[in-house]
């Protein structure tokens, strides 16, 4: 067997939840991530269709929100050292190799432990710098925060989770924004599109999830604690 380069080795996954809605799009989406060298994961729920272009499928009873897909993505994909989410609207970096991305972070954090943001796209939460929507999310860190229960508070459905697990990094000092790196966030807000109908159900309880998060944010981020 010949040898292999550390950059080689390196397993990134773009692992994002689909709606039924969302499926042509989706299939349309991993086909660009898997060109770039990605590999690619799809949740679905209820039976749903599963979409084009992906490795690793995970079918659910019931979807219970981003956050908790994001830890059950990071417990059924232990092998990857980063998994790269978000949604079906994100378009990998055409500029870089993935494999160097992941090098680089390494070599910032020390390991896996740590968040990555591209921030090229400077867009929405990313251009605010209150949230990173389509982060990187190493290995030791979604293993190890929340005393091991995965890399995000699953006390959020939808919004808000981002922002707590930013801060959550820079609480813990692995949090990095990338402005030399571009993920492209093709939102429907930016193309004067109304809001999409697997998104509008979350709406009701964006207001619970704001007040969720202020309070969290007093407090700390109770919980956010890393095993050691």
């Amino acid at each position: 067997m010949g040898d292999r380069s550390d950059e080689d080795m390196v397993k990134i996954v773009f692992a994002i939840p689909v709606a039924s809605e969302q499926v042509e799009l989706a299939g349309q989406t991993f086909a660009k991530w898997q060109r770039r060298g990605y590999g690619t994961a799809a949740l679905v729920d209820g039976g749903g269709k599963i979409p084009a272009n992906v490795d690793s499928v995970i079918s659910v009873a019931e979807y219970k929100g981003w956050a908790w897909a994001v830890n059950l993505f990071s417990s059924v994909l232990p092998d990857a050292d980063f998994i790269v989410t978000g949604g079906a609207d994100v378009y990998p970096d055409g500029d870089h190799e993935p494999a160097i991305i992941a090098g680089e972070c390494v070599e910032q954090f020390g390991g896996t432990f740590g968040v990555m943001q591209p921030a090229g796209d400077a867009y929405g939460a990313v251009a605010d710098k209150a949230a990173c929507v389509s982060p990187w999310i190493g290995k030791e860190f979604r293993e190890r925060v929340y005393g091991g229960h995965g890399p995000m508070h699953e006390g959020y459905r939808h919004w808000y989770a981002d922002a707590e697990l930013m801060h959550v990094a820079e609480r813990l000092g692995c949090f990095w924004w990338r402005e030399d790196v571009s993920q492209y966030h093709d939102h429907f807000g930016r193309r004067g599109e109304p809001t999409p109908k697997h998104l509008l159900k979350w709406l009701p309880e964006h207001e619970s999830g704001r007040q969720l998060y202020e309070q969290r944010r007093l407090d700390d981020w109770p919980g956010h604690e890393p095993t050691p």
